[in-house]
């Protein structure tokens, strides 16, 4: 789990940086976790 986790890091930090002018919805968001997390699945 831990190795998954560290793994994911760098992924995760690009996904959490967004531009104060750029705009998102809950549920696109939601969805692009998702698609984040599913790709880099092992």
């Amino acid at each position: 789990m831990l190795d998954k986790a560290i793994a994911l890091y760098p992924s995760l930090a690009k996904f959490l940086q967004q531009d104060i002018q750029e705009q998102c919805s809950y549920q696109h968001a939601c969805e692009q976790l998702n698609q984040l997390i599913t790709l880099d699945s092992f």
